[in-house]
């Protein structure tokens, strides 16, 4: 399972937590996924996506999870 640190906060809706703020994720083997803006549990906003390898994906805008090219 991916790892998050969150500079963020959880919000609660019907008792669920959903991650809003700015992230980074982890891989299991502790490689970075993702560093970036999070909004209802999904990359949305400015961001930064990695390969596996830890090499630069995409860098730029996201929406609900997705890059926006």
């Amino acid at each position: 399972k991916n790892k998050l640190i969150l500079n963020g906060y959880y919000k609660f809706d019907n008792n669920n937590k959903i991650l809003e703020g700015k992230g980074k994720m982890y891989s299991p083997d502790g490689k970075i996924t993702y560093d970036g803006e999070i909004k209802n549990d999904k990359k949305h906003g400015k961001g930064k996506w990695y390969y596996e390898d830890g090499t630069l994906c995409f860098e730029g805008q996201f929406k609900d999870d997705n890059p926006v090219r």
